[in-house]
Formats: C-alpha cells, sequence, structure tokens
C-alpha cells in the first residue's frame, strides 16, 4: 500500500525544517522502527495560493498495516511537530500497489 499525503501550511513555512522534521522521522519509522519500507517527498516550486506545499509518498509495503503506521508514536510527534510548524490542511490517499 502506498500512503500519500499533501500538506499545506500557513504563510512564513521554513522548507529547510520540515525536510529536516520529515526525513528525521521517516528515517526512524524505516530504519529504527521497519513500520515503512520506504518513503520521498517533495517541495512545491511554485508559489501560488492554491498549491499544497510538500507532498509525501509513504511505501508500507505488504508487511505494516496502516493502522500501525497511523498510530505509531512517531507519526504523531511527526505531526504535532507539523502542527507547530504551521500546518493548516492535508490531503491524503492510501492506494494499492
Amino acid at each position: 500500500m502506498k500512503h500519500i499525503v499533501l500538506f499545506k501550511f500557513e504563510k512564513n513555512k521554513n522548507y529547510e525544517k520540515l525536510s529536516n522534521i520529515l526525513t528525521c522521522t521517516y528515517n526512524k519509522l524505516k530504519n529504527e522502527y521497519n513500520v515503512i519500507k520506504n518513503y520521498e517527498f517533495k517541495v512545491n516550486c511554485l508559489e501560488n495560493e492554491a498549491n499544497m506545499d510538500l507532498i509525501l509518498f509513504v511505501d508500507l509495503g505488504e508487511d505494516c498495516p496502516l493502522k500501525d503506521y497511523i498510530d505509531h508514536p512517531i507519526h504523531q510527534d511527526f505531526i504535532t511537530s507539523f502542527k507547530n510548524e504551521g500546518l493548516c490542511s492535508k490531503a491524503v490517499i492510501d492506494i494499492e500497489k
């Protein structure tokens, strides 16, 4: 399963800090906790009010149920960190590989 999330932040976002939070979190989920198989993210390259700011692709593989990933304390801390950085909306889609 792939878990794909689009994030939108309030103005004055710090992409470097957001990237560091995301990389640190998802490296832990992948390498230390084996909760995900892989991840990738991209930052929006065009300032437009209608655009989202960041997209995250999470490969859960076939071993990890979505609920285990969503409820994992490291993932919950990640969401809190993004909210503290001004997260104002997100959109999610989960797809079969």
